[in-house]
Protein backbone atom coordinates (compact mmCIF):
# COMPACT_ATOMS: atom_id res chain seq x y z
CA UNK A 1 0.00 0.00 0.00
CA UNK A 2 0.82 3.79 -0.77
CA UNK A 3 2.86 5.32 2.89
CA UNK A 4 2.39 8.40 1.59
CA UNK A 5 -0.52 9.49 3.85
CA UNK A 6 1.19 8.44 7.03
CA UNK A 7 4.45 9.67 5.61
CA UNK A 8 2.49 13.38 5.44
CA UNK A 9 0.80 12.84 8.79
CA UNK A 10 3.94 12.10 10.96
CA UNK A 11 5.84 15.28 8.96
CA UNK A 12 3.11 17.35 10.23
CA UNK A 13 3.81 15.91 13.41
CA UNK A 14 7.26 16.70 13.35
CA UNK A 15 6.55 20.22 11.81
CA UNK A 16 4.33 21.17 14.75
CA UNK A 17 6.97 20.08 16.92
CA UNK A 18 9.25 22.48 15.35
CA UNK A 19 7.09 25.33 14.88
CA UNK A 20 6.83 24.93 18.53
CA UNK A 21 10.34 25.07 19.44
CA UNK A 22 10.86 27.91 17.19
CA UNK A 23 8.05 30.02 18.61
CA UNK A 24 8.32 29.00 22.48
CA UNK A 25 12.05 29.36 23.84
CA UNK A 26 10.84 28.17 27.28
CA UNK A 27 10.45 24.20 26.11
CA UNK A 28 13.96 23.22 27.56
CA UNK A 29 13.14 25.62 30.70
CA UNK A 30 9.39 23.39 30.99
CA UNK A 31 11.05 19.90 30.13
CA UNK A 32 13.28 20.64 32.93
CA UNK A 33 11.07 21.71 35.15
CA UNK A 34 8.97 18.38 34.88
CA UNK A 35 12.14 16.37 34.83
CA UNK A 36 12.43 17.48 38.48
CA UNK A 37 9.17 14.81 39.44
CA UNK A 38 7.70 18.04 41.39
CA UNK A 39 4.20 16.12 42.19
CA UNK A 40 1.47 17.92 42.26
CA UNK A 41 -1.30 15.09 42.54
CA UNK A 42 -1.06 10.85 42.77
CA UNK A 43 -3.74 8.81 43.08
CA UNK A 44 -4.87 5.49 43.09
CA UNK A 45 -8.67 3.52 42.92
CA UNK A 46 -9.74 0.17 42.90
CA UNK A 47 -12.84 -1.40 42.66
CA UNK A 48 -15.17 -4.50 42.04
CA UNK A 49 -17.84 -5.69 40.13
CA UNK A 50 -20.03 -8.45 40.66
CA UNK A 51 -23.09 -9.42 38.45
CA UNK A 52 -25.62 -12.40 38.11
CA UNK A 53 -27.56 -12.34 34.90
CA UNK A 54 -29.83 -14.40 33.05
CA UNK A 55 -29.42 -14.62 28.84
CA UNK A 56 -32.33 -15.57 26.78
CA UNK A 57 -30.32 -16.67 24.03
CA UNK A 58 -26.42 -17.17 24.84
CA UNK A 59 -25.45 -18.22 21.00
CA UNK A 60 -27.46 -15.49 19.07
CA UNK A 61 -29.12 -18.05 17.17
CA UNK A 62 -33.32 -18.46 15.75
CA UNK A 63 -32.56 -22.08 16.04
CA UNK A 64 -30.56 -24.28 19.01
CA UNK A 65 -31.58 -21.15 21.31
CA UNK A 66 -29.88 -21.76 24.57
CA UNK A 67 -30.54 -19.26 27.57
CA UNK A 68 -28.06 -19.52 30.34
CA UNK A 69 -27.68 -17.94 34.00
CA UNK A 70 -24.26 -16.25 34.55
CA UNK A 71 -21.71 -14.53 36.79
CA UNK A 72 -19.42 -12.06 36.62
CA UNK A 73 -16.30 -10.52 38.29
CA UNK A 74 -14.73 -7.77 37.62
CA UNK A 75 -11.88 -5.93 39.20
CA UNK A 76 -10.12 -2.87 38.02
CA UNK A 77 -7.49 -0.72 39.32
CA UNK A 78 -6.19 2.96 38.23
CA UNK A 79 -3.76 4.86 38.55
CA UNK A 80 -3.40 8.41 38.15
CA UNK A 81 -0.47 11.18 38.16
CA UNK A 82 0.09 14.82 37.69
CA UNK A 83 3.47 16.93 37.41
CA UNK A 84 3.48 20.43 36.51
CA UNK A 85 3.82 19.43 33.02
CA UNK A 86 3.42 15.88 32.83
CA UNK A 87 0.03 13.38 33.20
CA UNK A 88 0.48 9.80 33.49
CA UNK A 89 -2.38 7.60 34.02
CA UNK A 90 -3.19 3.89 34.17
CA UNK A 91 -5.98 1.55 34.13
CA UNK A 92 -5.89 -2.14 34.34
CA UNK A 93 -9.53 -4.25 34.25
CA UNK A 94 -9.99 -8.17 34.24
CA UNK A 95 -13.60 -9.97 33.32
CA UNK A 96 -14.52 -13.26 34.07
CA UNK A 97 -17.85 -14.52 32.91
CA UNK A 98 -19.09 -18.09 34.08
CA UNK A 99 -22.35 -19.89 31.86
CA UNK A 100 -23.75 -21.97 33.83
CA UNK A 101 -25.50 -24.28 31.02
CA UNK A 102 -22.30 -24.42 29.08
CA UNK A 103 -20.67 -27.28 30.24
CA UNK A 104 -16.57 -27.48 29.60
CA UNK A 105 -16.81 -24.14 27.34
CA UNK A 106 -17.93 -21.97 30.76
CA UNK A 107 -15.60 -19.69 31.27
CA UNK A 108 -14.90 -16.18 29.10
CA UNK A 109 -12.01 -14.04 29.52
CA UNK A 110 -10.91 -10.49 29.20
CA UNK A 111 -8.11 -7.77 30.41
CA UNK A 112 -7.43 -4.80 29.68
CA UNK A 113 -4.95 -2.26 29.81
CA UNK A 114 -4.98 1.19 29.06
CA UNK A 115 -1.63 3.86 29.63
CA UNK A 116 -1.57 7.66 28.88
CA UNK A 117 1.25 9.82 28.77
CA UNK A 118 0.33 13.87 28.10
CA UNK A 119 3.04 16.42 28.16
CA UNK A 120 3.04 20.20 27.60
CA UNK A 121 5.82 20.79 25.77
CA UNK A 122 5.35 24.33 25.87
CA UNK A 123 2.05 26.75 26.63
CA UNK A 124 1.18 25.83 22.56
CA UNK A 125 2.10 22.49 21.83
CA UNK A 126 0.94 18.78 24.16
CA UNK A 127 1.22 15.52 23.10
CA UNK A 128 -0.57 12.60 24.30
CA UNK A 129 0.69 8.85 23.67
CA UNK A 130 -1.85 6.14 24.74
CA UNK A 131 -2.09 2.52 24.69
CA UNK A 132 -4.97 -0.28 25.17
CA UNK A 133 -3.97 -4.08 24.94
CA UNK A 134 -6.38 -6.30 25.35
CA UNK A 135 -6.19 -9.85 25.02
CA UNK A 136 -9.23 -12.25 25.74
CA UNK A 137 -10.04 -16.34 26.68
CA UNK A 138 -13.12 -17.55 25.37
CA UNK A 139 -14.51 -20.66 24.18
CA UNK A 140 -14.52 -22.35 21.30
CA UNK A 141 -17.22 -22.03 18.97
CA UNK A 142 -20.03 -24.91 19.50
CA UNK A 143 -20.99 -27.21 16.47
CA UNK A 144 -24.30 -25.40 14.83
CA UNK A 145 -23.75 -21.89 16.50
CA UNK A 146 -22.25 -18.44 15.32
CA UNK A 147 -19.92 -17.83 18.37
CA UNK A 148 -16.28 -17.12 17.20
CA UNK A 149 -13.81 -19.30 18.18
CA UNK A 150 -12.00 -16.39 20.31
CA UNK A 151 -8.87 -16.37 21.94
CA UNK A 152 -7.47 -13.14 20.63
CA UNK A 153 -4.77 -10.34 20.94
CA UNK A 154 -5.78 -6.72 20.03
CA UNK A 155 -3.94 -3.65 20.84
CA UNK A 156 -4.63 0.07 19.64
CA UNK A 157 -1.68 2.26 20.08
CA UNK A 158 -2.13 6.38 19.44
CA UNK A 159 0.23 9.53 19.14
CA UNK A 160 -1.75 12.78 19.14
CA UNK A 161 -0.13 16.82 19.11
CA UNK A 162 -2.60 19.36 19.65
CA UNK A 163 -0.66 23.00 18.24
CA UNK A 164 -2.55 26.11 19.70
CA UNK A 165 -2.16 29.01 17.26
CA UNK A 166 -3.89 31.40 18.85
CA UNK A 167 -6.85 32.01 21.20
CA UNK A 168 -9.44 30.72 18.86
CA UNK A 169 -7.18 28.28 15.97
CA UNK A 170 -5.42 24.88 17.03
CA UNK A 171 -4.39 22.37 15.09
CA UNK A 172 -4.20 18.64 15.71
CA UNK A 173 -2.43 15.49 14.47
CA UNK A 174 -2.43 12.34 15.03
CA UNK A 175 -1.21 8.40 13.88
CA UNK A 176 -3.33 5.44 15.28
CA UNK A 177 -1.86 1.64 14.29
CA UNK A 178 -4.50 -1.32 15.56
CA UNK A 179 -3.80 -5.14 15.49
CA UNK A 180 -6.10 -7.84 16.42
CA UNK A 181 -5.30 -11.80 16.02
CA UNK A 182 -6.74 -15.03 16.80
CA UNK A 183 -4.87 -17.58 18.09
CA UNK A 184 -6.16 -20.71 16.48
CA UNK A 185 -7.84 -21.34 12.86
CA UNK A 186 -11.32 -22.96 13.92
CA UNK A 187 -13.53 -22.41 10.73
CA UNK A 188 -16.24 -19.71 10.59
CA UNK A 189 -19.67 -21.23 10.11
CA UNK A 190 -20.63 -17.90 7.95
CA UNK A 191 -17.13 -18.78 5.21
CA UNK A 192 -17.40 -22.82 5.27
CA UNK A 193 -13.68 -24.13 4.75
CA UNK A 194 -12.27 -20.39 5.68
CA UNK A 195 -9.70 -20.29 9.12
CA UNK A 196 -10.86 -17.23 11.38
CA UNK A 197 -7.25 -16.12 10.94
CA UNK A 198 -7.58 -15.42 7.21
CA UNK A 199 -10.99 -13.50 7.69
CA UNK A 200 -10.62 -11.59 11.10
CA UNK A 201 -6.40 -11.25 11.53
CA UNK A 202 -5.66 -7.33 10.99
CA UNK A 203 -3.55 -4.76 11.45
CA UNK A 204 -4.22 -0.59 10.50
CA UNK A 205 -3.20 2.13 10.78
CA UNK A 206 -4.84 5.58 10.72
CA UNK A 207 -3.31 9.40 9.95
CA UNK A 208 -5.12 12.56 10.13
CA UNK A 209 -4.59 15.78 10.31
CA UNK A 210 -7.50 18.63 11.85
CA UNK A 211 -7.79 22.27 12.44
CA UNK A 212 -10.14 23.56 14.87
CA UNK A 213 -11.70 27.50 15.42
CA UNK A 214 -13.42 28.79 18.42
CA UNK A 215 -15.27 32.14 17.09
CA UNK A 216 -17.26 31.95 20.86
CA UNK A 217 -17.55 30.10 23.61
CA UNK A 218 -20.74 28.53 22.80
CA UNK A 219 -19.33 27.61 18.54
CA UNK A 220 -16.30 25.57 17.71
CA UNK A 221 -15.79 24.67 13.92
CA UNK A 222 -13.46 22.45 12.36
CA UNK A 223 -12.36 20.22 9.88
CA UNK A 224 -10.02 16.95 9.16
CA UNK A 225 -8.15 14.84 6.33
CA UNK A 226 -7.45 11.44 7.64
CA UNK A 227 -6.64 8.44 6.17
CA UNK A 228 -6.38 4.60 6.59
CA UNK A 229 -4.76 1.64 5.34
CA UNK A 230 -5.92 -2.09 6.68
CA UNK A 231 -4.15 -5.12 6.18
CA UNK A 232 -5.56 -9.22 6.46
CA UNK A 233 -3.69 -11.97 7.07
CA UNK A 234 -5.56 -13.15 4.27
CA UNK A 235 -5.16 -10.39 2.02
CA UNK A 236 -8.36 -10.60 0.02
CA UNK A 237 -9.70 -7.79 2.10
CA UNK A 238 -7.26 -5.23 1.95
CA UNK A 239 -7.63 -1.97 1.76
CA UNK A 240 -7.39 1.80 2.24
CA UNK A 241 -8.98 5.20 1.69
CA UNK A 242 -9.15 8.64 2.95
CA UNK A 243 -12.19 11.32 4.62
CA UNK A 244 -12.29 14.78 4.66
CA UNK A 245 -15.21 15.93 7.50
CA UNK A 246 -16.42 19.43 8.67
CA UNK A 247 -17.56 19.49 12.50
CA UNK A 248 -19.63 22.14 14.64
CA UNK A 249 -20.57 21.74 18.06
CA UNK A 250 -22.85 24.32 19.12
CA UNK A 251 -24.21 24.85 22.69
CA UNK A 252 -27.66 26.86 21.75
CA UNK A 253 -28.64 27.79 25.57
CA UNK A 254 -27.77 26.08 29.21
CA UNK A 255 -30.20 23.26 27.94
CA UNK A 256 -29.77 22.26 24.53
CA UNK A 257 -26.42 21.43 22.33
CA UNK A 258 -25.60 19.71 19.67
CA UNK A 259 -22.74 18.71 17.37
CA UNK A 260 -22.57 17.51 13.52
CA UNK A 261 -19.52 16.46 11.45
CA UNK A 262 -20.53 15.68 7.73
CA UNK A 263 -17.94 14.55 4.82
CA UNK A 264 -17.09 11.99 2.02
CA UNK A 265 -14.76 8.95 2.06
CA UNK A 266 -12.86 7.41 -0.66
CA UNK A 267 -12.09 3.77 -0.31
CA UNK A 268 -9.92 1.50 -2.51
CA UNK A 269 -10.12 -2.13 -2.43
CA UNK A 270 -7.12 -4.36 -3.45
CA UNK A 271 -8.27 -7.48 -4.63
CA UNK A 272 -10.97 -5.36 -7.19
CA UNK A 273 -8.94 -2.37 -7.89
CA UNK A 274 -12.37 -0.20 -7.62
CA UNK A 275 -13.40 2.80 -5.20
CA UNK A 276 -16.20 3.31 -3.36
CA UNK A 277 -17.17 6.78 -2.74
CA UNK A 278 -19.44 7.49 0.05
CA UNK A 279 -20.93 10.06 2.64
CA UNK A 280 -19.88 10.37 6.37
CA UNK A 281 -22.45 11.67 8.43
CA UNK A 282 -22.34 11.89 12.61
CA UNK A 283 -25.02 14.29 14.63
CA UNK A 284 -25.77 14.44 18.17
CA UNK A 285 -28.43 16.71 20.26
CA UNK A 286 -28.73 16.66 24.20
CA UNK A 287 -31.47 18.34 25.74
CA UNK A 288 -31.39 19.12 29.57
CA UNK A 289 -35.59 18.38 29.72
CA UNK A 290 -36.04 19.45 33.31
CA UNK A 291 -32.80 19.75 36.03
CA UNK A 292 -33.26 16.18 37.00
CA UNK A 293 -33.76 14.72 33.38
CA UNK A 294 -31.82 14.59 30.15
CA UNK A 295 -32.68 13.60 26.39
CA UNK A 296 -30.00 12.27 24.04
CA UNK A 297 -30.23 11.28 20.33
CA UNK A 298 -27.71 10.71 18.07
CA UNK A 299 -27.76 9.80 13.71
CA UNK A 300 -25.09 8.52 11.81
CA UNK A 301 -24.11 6.89 8.21
CA UNK A 302 -21.40 5.30 6.52
CA UNK A 303 -19.54 3.10 4.70
CA UNK A 304 -17.02 0.84 6.27
CA UNK A 305 -14.60 -2.73 5.82
CA UNK A 306 -16.73 -4.96 7.27
CA UNK A 307 -16.33 -7.47 10.07
CA UNK A 308 -18.22 -9.78 8.25
CA UNK A 309 -16.07 -12.28 6.25
CA UNK A 310 -17.17 -12.67 2.36
CA UNK A 311 -17.99 -8.80 2.26
CA UNK A 312 -15.78 -6.50 1.26
CA UNK A 313 -17.71 -3.05 3.40
CA UNK A 314 -21.04 -1.90 4.57
CA UNK A 315 -23.23 0.60 4.64
CA UNK A 316 -24.51 1.19 8.41
CA UNK A 317 -27.45 3.47 9.50
CA UNK A 318 -27.97 4.42 13.09
CA UNK A 319 -30.11 6.16 15.18
CA UNK A 320 -30.68 6.19 18.48
CA UNK A 321 -32.00 7.93 21.76
CA UNK A 322 -32.62 7.89 25.09
CA UNK A 323 -33.53 9.48 28.50
CA UNK A 324 -31.38 9.94 31.91
CA UNK A 325 -33.72 10.73 35.06
CA UNK A 326 -32.39 11.65 38.30
CA UNK A 327 -35.22 10.43 40.94
CA UNK A 328 -33.45 11.19 43.76
CA UNK A 329 -29.77 12.51 44.97
CA UNK A 330 -29.16 8.87 45.04
CA UNK A 331 -31.50 6.70 42.65
CA UNK A 332 -30.82 7.17 38.67
CA UNK A 333 -32.35 5.66 36.34
CA UNK A 334 -31.52 4.95 32.29
CA UNK A 335 -33.63 4.10 28.71
CA UNK A 336 -32.26 4.18 25.30
CA UNK A 337 -33.27 2.64 21.82
CA UNK A 338 -31.48 2.25 18.79
CA UNK A 339 -32.08 1.16 15.64
CA UNK A 340 -29.52 0.00 13.27
CA UNK A 341 -29.62 -1.30 9.57
CA UNK A 342 -27.09 -2.63 7.71
CA UNK A 343 -26.46 -3.40 4.32
CA UNK A 344 -23.67 -5.62 3.08
CA UNK A 345 -21.72 -5.27 -0.71
CA UNK A 346 -18.84 -6.17 -2.21
CA UNK A 347 -18.96 -10.28 -2.25
CA UNK A 348 -15.96 -12.41 -2.76
CA UNK A 349 -17.32 -16.03 -2.00
CA UNK A 350 -18.59 -18.47 -4.55
CA UNK A 351 -22.22 -18.00 -4.48
CA UNK A 352 -24.45 -20.42 -2.53
CA UNK A 353 -22.22 -21.67 -0.09
CA UNK A 354 -23.96 -20.06 2.87
CA UNK A 355 -26.56 -22.74 2.60
CA UNK A 356 -30.38 -23.30 1.68
CA UNK A 357 -31.77 -20.37 -0.03
CA UNK A 358 -28.75 -18.18 0.85
CA UNK A 359 -26.93 -16.23 -2.01
CA UNK A 360 -23.52 -14.85 -1.31
CA UNK A 361 -23.23 -12.80 -4.71
CA UNK A 362 -25.92 -10.16 -4.04
CA UNK A 363 -26.46 -7.43 -1.39
CA UNK A 364 -27.49 -8.63 1.92
CA UNK A 365 -28.70 -6.52 4.60
CA UNK A 366 -29.33 -7.10 8.40
CA UNK A 367 -31.42 -4.90 10.86
CA UNK A 368 -30.96 -4.83 14.63
CA UNK A 369 -32.89 -3.23 17.14
CA UNK A 370 -32.08 -2.95 20.52
CA UNK A 371 -33.40 -1.21 23.88
CA UNK A 372 -32.02 -1.22 27.52
CA UNK A 373 -33.63 0.07 31.06
CA UNK A 374 -30.92 0.51 33.89
CA UNK A 375 -31.93 1.29 37.71
CA UNK A 376 -28.86 2.15 40.10
CA UNK A 377 -28.31 3.30 43.12
CA UNK A 378 -25.41 4.96 45.16
CA UNK A 379 -25.26 3.36 48.78
CA UNK A 380 -22.30 5.54 49.89
CA UNK A 381 -19.27 6.98 48.38
CA UNK A 382 -17.98 3.39 48.10
CA UNK A 383 -20.93 1.01 47.12
CA UNK A 384 -23.34 0.91 43.88
CA UNK A 385 -26.04 -1.44 43.15
CA UNK A 386 -27.78 -1.58 39.32
CA UNK A 387 -29.79 -3.79 37.52
CA UNK A 388 -30.91 -3.89 34.30
CA UNK A 389 -32.85 -5.12 31.16
CA UNK A 390 -32.07 -5.17 27.69
CA UNK A 391 -33.85 -6.48 24.86
CA UNK A 392 -32.63 -7.14 20.76
CA UNK A 393 -34.24 -7.90 18.02
CA UNK A 394 -32.43 -9.12 14.94
CA UNK A 395 -32.86 -9.58 11.21
CA UNK A 396 -30.87 -10.89 8.35
CA UNK A 397 -30.79 -11.89 4.84
CA UNK A 398 -27.97 -14.47 5.71
CA UNK A 399 -27.81 -18.08 6.85
CA UNK A 400 -28.77 -18.50 10.21
CA UNK A 401 -28.61 -15.19 12.09
CA UNK A 402 -31.50 -14.39 13.25
CA UNK A 403 -32.53 -14.27 16.31
CA UNK A 404 -34.09 -12.30 19.59
CA UNK A 405 -32.09 -12.08 22.71
CA UNK A 406 -33.68 -10.95 26.56
CA UNK A 407 -31.02 -10.30 29.04
CA UNK A 408 -31.41 -9.15 33.07
CA UNK A 409 -28.87 -8.46 35.42
CA UNK A 410 -28.16 -7.12 39.16
CA UNK A 411 -24.98 -5.64 40.12
CA UNK A 412 -22.89 -4.47 42.76
CA UNK A 413 -19.60 -2.19 42.42
CA UNK A 414 -18.09 -1.59 45.21
CA UNK A 415 -14.66 1.00 44.68
CA UNK A 416 -12.12 2.67 47.21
Amino acid sequence: MNNLPMKVVVLGLMVLTCAASAQDQDIKRNMERSLQGVVKQRAFAYGLTLREGYDSNIYSRSDNVKGSFSTTASPDFQFGWSGPLTDVTAHYSYSAVYYESRPEKSLDQSHNLNVSVGHEFSPRLHVVFSDDFAPGFEPDIEEGTNQRSADYIQNTARLTATYKLDSRWDMTSSVRHYFINYSDDTVLPVIPGTPTSQTMNRQAVDTSVGVNYQPQSTTTLGAALSYNAVSYTGNNRDNSGGTAVFNVRHIFNPRLSADAAAGMSLRTYDVIGGESVNPDVNMGLSYLLTPRTSLFGRFSTRMQPTELGGYLESQTFMLSGGAVHQFTSRLMGSASVMYVPTEYQGSLVVPGIGGPGTAFNGNQSETSIASSLTLGYQFNVHLRGEIGYSFTHFTSDLFARDYDRHMTYLQARVGF
